[in-house]
């Protein structure tokens, strides 16, 4: 046996350079095997965690895909019937929106007795009748989706707690960010938005934001500086006012 061949045979297949040409690289395979286990999350997120090339695609490909699987007409919508442009804050980020919620912590304008850790939910449903409800009358010519809000016990003598997620189409030109920059209303550099990890770029504490929703008596909430994802809690009545 020649010294090339003894090589050959000693070389581990982990050893051997990745291939572009590898079934699980090409895209149409990927796409094929996530249509047929309906874009399963769990799934998507280890695919996205194995090496750089599949993260790549997964943030290129996969998480739009995902998006539009699970909500077309909201994708649709957010993308001017582009579905496959591009979405401030990345697909990515609007899937983690989609199934997480991102907890809550006492803020300046909304306190809490104890923080809710972050969290992955079932299912949300975006809605932007909900998301209308939420904006001030003079500003609810904006394109706002809220997701039902993800409501926790605080205990038997406090209100539950529902945290909701939402996104705007526009947020840069909408008439909610330019009444609340108008305010001048303080925000911390230090608060990040739990999706895309981008700064805080306003603070809705009152003003743009609607508080004379059915069934709440506090609303606060955050949007970062894609201008696209916002994060926010309300304070519940009680099961009774909600039905």
């Amino acid at each position: 046996m020649s010294a090339t061949q003894r090589r050959r045979v000693n070389v581990h297949p982990s050893d051997e350079p990745e291939s572009d040409d590898s079934g699980i690289l090409k895209e149409g395979i990927l796409l094929l095997v996530f249509e047929s286990i309906k874009w399963d999350l769990q799934v998507l997120c280890l695919t996205a965690s194995v090496n750089r090339k599949l993260r790549a695609i997964a943030k290129r490909l996969l998480w739009r895909k995902l998006c539009v699987f699970r909500a077309p007409c909201m994708v649709a919508a957010l993308a001017n019937g582009a579905p496959n442009g591009r979405i401030g804050g990345g697909w990515d980020a609007l899937a983690k929106l989609m199934f997480f919620c991102s907890g809550c912590e006492s803020t300046r304008h909304f306190i809490v007795s104890r923080a809710i850790p972050g969290h992955f939910t079932r299912a949300s449903r975006f809605s932007k009748t909900s998301g209308r409800s939420f904006l001030a009358k003079k500003c609810r010519g904006d394109l706002l989706f809220v997701s039902d809000p993800c409501e926790h016990p605080m205990g038997d003598k406090e209100d539950d707690l529902g945290i909701f997620r939402g996104v705007f189409r526009g947020f840069m030109r909408s008439k909610t960010r330019a009444c609340l920059l108008r305010r001048q209303v303080p925000f911390d550099e230090r608060v990040r938005c739990p999706y895309c990890g981008t700064r805080e770029d306003v603070d809705g504490d009152d003003d743009g934001v609607n508080e004379e929703l059915s069934g709440y008596n506090e609303v606060d909430g955050d949007a970062c500086s894609h201008q696209t994802v916002t994060n926010g809690s309300t304070s519940s009545l009680g099961e009774d006012v909600l039905g």
